[in-house]
C-alpha cells in the first residue's frame, strides 16, 4: 500500500483560497480508496482489519519504544546517538583489511572467548592511557648484508705487529660478557662499502677477507699476507664476520643474506669455504633470479610446478609432460607370452589342426600372436633370450583385459630395422627406427575401448614388447598372466634327463661315482618322497649341489629367488613351497637357520635384523642402535654415544661445557676431544650447581676452581679431555669434577 500521504497546511496567507487545501485532500483521497481496494478480500470483519493493521506496524521501527531490525539498515547521512549504542560482534570502518598493509579499522569482540580487539592506523589519546601489556610492531629496512656465520666481532681498536693486525672487541661491558668465537684457521671478512667518502675524516670503504693466525679472550689476530686480494687495513668501527676456515668443514658453511647485488634481494646458503672465493659454494639460493635447492627436499602433498623440473630420470620428464593427474607407473605387462618363449605348455591338437615341418607342439614361441611374416629365433639382445623377426608383416593379440578408454598408457619394445606402426584403443602411431637395436618408449591415450594391439606395416627385429598402463614406464618383465611355474620342473627334468641319458654309477670298494643322488622316503621300489639330495651336474655358479628340506625342483626354485637377490625375504606360503636347505656349485648357500660351534671367516656379510656376540656382551640393532663391551660404550640409533665409559662426547673443539651435579653412587665422564695448531683452547664451564667444583692441572700447580668459570687446558695438537665426576658431599649435594689431559701430540 502506498502510505506516503501529502501534508495539508490548512492557511496559506491572504492570497490563500483553498484550492491547494483541496488537491491534496483530493490526492490523499484517491490513495486511500486504492489503498482499501487493495484490502478487498483480505478481511471480512473489523477483527480481521485490526490484525491486517498489526501486520503493517510490526514491519515498521518504532520512534518511541525498543524495537529490533532483522536486516540490514543502511543510513545515507550518518547516525546521531544520544545513549548508548551496542554492537555485539563489533564495528567496522571503512573498507577493513586487516594486517600491516591494511585499510579501514576495526572494534571486534570474540565470540569463542569474549576478548576485544581494535585494529587503527593511528590512535590519539589525549589525557593517559594504561596497558597491562604492550606489544610494539613495526617494519625496518636491512642494508648490505648479512652473514651468520660460526663467530663475529666489532672492532673497538687495532694493534700492528710485523706479520698481523690484532683486532679488538669489547669483552665485557660491565654489565655482561661476552664470548670470542672465532677460531684459529678462520678466515675473517669485513665489508662496508656504502659510505660515502671525501666527506668525514678517516671514514671510507672497508673490505678485506684475512686468515685468523691468533685468537685471545678479547682479540683475534689477522694475518697481513694471507689476505684477499685488494684487502684493507683493519680500523676500528669494522664490523668482521667469520666466513670460512682452512681446516674444519664444520666452519666451512655459512648463511648470507643480501639486500644488494643483480639478484638481490637473495638468501645464499654456501658450504666448504676453504679460501678467498665463494665460487661452487652455493648450495641453496633463494632469489627473483631463480631458485637453486641441494640436498633432501621434502615435497608435501598439494605442491605444482613439477612440470618444470629438471635432470629428472629417463622417462619421468616426458611422463610429467603428458600426465594428466599426475605420475603414474607402469605395473604389469599386459601382453602374454611377449618373450616368445611361449607357454611351456603341449599344443592342443585336433582334426581341424594343420601341421608342417615348422610347427612347434610343445611351448609354441608365438602363442597368444596372430603374426603374418614373423618368426621366433634365439636373441643375444633380448633378456628372454628370443626375438621375433617381421618381413613386411604384421602382429596381433587380443589382450585378456580390455582397454579403457581416455586412460594412459605406455608401449615400449627393444628393436631395430625400417618402421613400425601399431594401433590400440582406437590410437595408431608410426615410429621409425634404425639399423641397431635399441629401446623405443610410446605413451598415448586411448581413445576408445578396446582388446586388440595391432603391430603392422613392419620390416624389423623386435623384443622385449611390453604394453603397460600409466605414464611411467617400467623395466620389461613377463605378464603375471605367463605361466612360468613350469620353468623349475623343467630344469629339473633337464638334470635328471642328462643323469639318466649320459650318466652312470660305479662303485670302487668304498667310493660312488654317480650324477645325482636323491634321497628320500624310497618303499618297495618307489620313490614315495624327495626330500633331499647332492647333484654332480655343473653347469654354472647356480646349480644346484646340495639339498634338502624339498626336491629338486625346489632346490632350483630357491636359487633362483635369491640368484640376484640375496636380501630376498620370502613370505610364510612361499617358504612353503621352497626347499629348507640349498648348497650351489658356486658356493652359495641358503639356509633356514644356522647354528654354529666353530669360527666364522668372511671378507663381508649383510645381516638384516639383529646381531648379537658372546650373550649379548656386544649387540648390534636392526635400527642402528647397541653396545660394545657389555654396555661400557652405547650408542642409540642416531649416532648418539653413552653408557659407563662416557656419558657425553661433545664435538671436536667444543668450548662451551654444561657440568651436571652427580647423585651419590654414580660417576660420569665427559669427553672434550680437541685439535688446536697455534693456541691452547679456553673452556666455559657452566656447572648445575653452583657449588659443585672442578680439579686441574695448570702447568706444575693444581687448581680448584667452584662455580662457573673459563679454564684454559689441554696442550697443542690432537687429545681429549675427560672430566670425571664423582659426589663429594652427598648432604649437599656437590660434585667434585676432574679434569685430564690426554694428549696424542701433532701427529697423533
Amino acid at each position: 500500500m502506498d502510505n506516503n500521504y501529502e501534508n495539508i497546511v490548512p492557511w496559506n496567507g491572504a492570497n490563500d483560497t483553498g484550492r491547494d487545501v483541496r488537491l491534496k485532500l483530493q490526492r490523499n483521497f484517491a490513495k486511500i480508496v486504492v489503498n482499501f481496494q487493495e484490502l478487498d478480500g483480505k478481511f471480512t470483519t473489523v477483527d480481521d482489519l485490526f490484525d491486517l493493521i498489526a501486520q503493517e506496524l510490526d514491519k515498521k521501527l518504532s520512534k518511541v519504544d525498543s524495537d529490533t531490525a532483522a536486516g540490514l539498515i543502511t543510513f545515507l547521512k550518518g547516525l546521531v546517538s544520544e545513549g548508548l549504542i551496542k554492537a555485539q560482534e563489533g564495528i567496522e570502518l571503512g573498507d577493513f583489511l586487516s594486517g600491516i598493509l591494511g585499510s579501514g579499522g576495526c572494534f571486534k569482540v570474540n565470540p569463542q572467548n569474549g576478548k576485544t580487539y581494535i585494529e587503527a592506523d593511528e590512535i590519539y589519546i589525549r589525557l593517559k592511557a594504561v596497558f597491562d601489556t604492550l606489544e610494539i610492531r613495526h617494519s625496518t629496512h636491512v642494508g648490505g648484508q648479512q652473514i651468520l656465520s660460526p663467530a663475529g666481532m666489532t672492532c673497538i681498536r687495532v694493534e700492528e705487529y710485523d706479520t698481523y693486525y690484532r683486532c679488538f672487541m669489547k669483552a665485557d661491558d660491565g654489565s655482561k660478557a661476552v664470548q670470542n668465537l672465532f677460531a684459529e684457521n678462520d678466515q675473517a671478512q669485513c665489508r662496508d662499502i656504502n659510505v660515502k667518502e671525501g666527506i668525514y675524516d678517516n671514514v671510507s670503504n672497508q673490505y678485506y677477507w684475512r686468515l685468523v693466525v691468533g685468537v685471545g679472550d678479547d682479540y683475534i689476530d689477522l694475518s697481513k699476507d694471507d689476505c684477499d686480494t685488494g684487502s684493507t687495513v683493519p680500523a676500528a668501527g669494522d664490523n668482521i664476520c667469520q666466513l670460512g676456515n682452512r681446516l674444519y668443514k664444520e666452519r666451512q658453511n655459512a648463511i648470507v643474506i643480501s639486500s644488494y647485488g643483480s639478484d638481490s634481494p637473495s638468501f645464499k646458503q654456501y658450504a666448504g669455504i676453504d679460501s678467498y672465493s665463494l665460487e661452487g659454494r652455493e648450495v641453496t639460493v633463494l632469489s627473483p633470479s631463480g631458485n637453486e635447492l641441494s640436498g633432501k627436499l621434502h615435497i608435501q602433498p598439494g605442491s605444482t610446478g613439477w612440470q618444470s623440473l629438471d635432470g629428472l630420470p629417463e622417462g619421468i620428464k616426458e611422463a610429467a609432460d603428458s600426465a594428466i593427474g599426475g605420475i603414474e607407473f607402469g605395473k604389469n605387462n599386459l601382453l602374454r607370452n611377449s618373450g616368445f618363449t611361449g607357454d611351456y605348455q603341449t599344443a592342443n591338437l585336433n582334426s581341424d589342426t594343420s601341421l608342417d615341418v615348422t610347427s612347434e607342439l610343445y611351448s609354441p614361441s608365438l602363442k597368444y600372436w596372430d603374426v603374418v611374416n614373423a618368426v621366433a629365433q634365439e636373441s643375444e639382445i633380448s633378456m628372454s633370450g628370443k626375438e621375433v623377426v617381421i618381413k613386411s608383416g604384421s602382429m596381433t593379440q587380443a589382450l585378456f583385459y580390455r582397454i579403457i578408454p581416455g586412460e594412459s598408457y605406455i608401449f615400449s619394445f627393444y628393436g631395430k630395422g625400417t618402421s613400425v606402426t601399431f594401433s590400440c584403443g582406437g590410437y595408431a602411431e608410426t615410429i621409425p627406427l634404425t639399423d641397431e637395436y635399441k629401446r623405443y618408449i610410446c605413451r598415448f591415450k586411448t581413445l576408445s575401448a578396446g582388446s586388440i594391439l595391432s603391430i603392422h606395416s613392419v620390416t624389423g627385429s623386435f623384443c622385449e614388447l611390453q604394453l603397460e598402463r600409466g605414464t611411467v614406464p617400467s623395466s620389461w618383465g613377463a605378464s603375471m598372466m605367463d605361466n612360468t611355474s613350469e620353468l623349475a620342473h623343467y630344469q629339473e627334468l633337464k638334470y635328471l634327463t642328462s643323469a639318466i641319458k649320459d650318466g652312470s654309477v660305479d662303485i670302487l670298494g668304498g667310493l660312488v661315482l654317480a650324477n645325482i643322488l636323491q634321497l628320500g622316503n624310497y618303499k618297495d621300489g618307489r620313490m614315495q618322497r624327495v626330500t633331499a639330495g647332492i647333484s654332480g651336474i655343473y653347469n654354472n655358479d647356480d646349480d644346484v649341489f646340495a639339498f634338502g628340506g624339498g626336491t629338486l625342483e625346489q632346490a632350483i626354485s630357491t636359487v633362483a629367488k635369491y640368484k640376484d637377490n640375496p636380501s630376498y625375504q620370502p613370505t610364510d606360503e612361499e617358504l612353503n613351497s621352497i626347499a629348507k636347505i640349498v648348497f650351489t656349485h658356486g658356493g652359495r648357500t641358503i639356509l633356514n637357520d644356522v647354528v654354529l660351534r666353530g669360527y666364522i671367516y668372511a671378507l663381508g656379510g649383510v645381516f638384516s635384523g639383529k646381531v648379537s656376540i658372546a650373550n649379548e656382551k656386544i649387540l648390534l640393532n636392526e635400527d642402528g642402535s647397541g653396545w660394545l663391551a657389555n654396555k661400557a660404550i652405547m650408542w642409540d640409533k642416531d649416532g648418539k654415544a653413552y653408557g659407563d665409559l662416557f656419558d657425553k662426547q661433545y664435538a671436536m673443539n667444543t668450548n662451551y661445557v654444561e657440568l651436571p651435579t652427580v647423585p651419590k653412587g654414580s660417576i660420569k665422564q665427559i669427553i672434550l676431544p680437541y685439535y688446536v695448531l697455534r693456541a691452547i683452547l679456553t673452556y666455559e664451564i657452566k656447572f648445575a650447581n653452583q657449588s659443585d667444583f672442578i680439579v686441574y692441572k695448570e702447568g706444575t700447580n693444581t687448581r680448584v676452581v667452584t662455580g662457573d668459570t673459563q679454564i684454559s687446558f689441554g696442550k697443542l695438537g690432537h687429545g681429549i679431555i675427560r672430566l670425571t665426576g664423582i659426589c663429594f658431599d652427598a648432604d649437599s649435594s656437590n660434585t667434585r669434577w676432574v679434569a685430564e689431559d690426554i694428549n696424542f701430540g701433532l701427529n697423533g
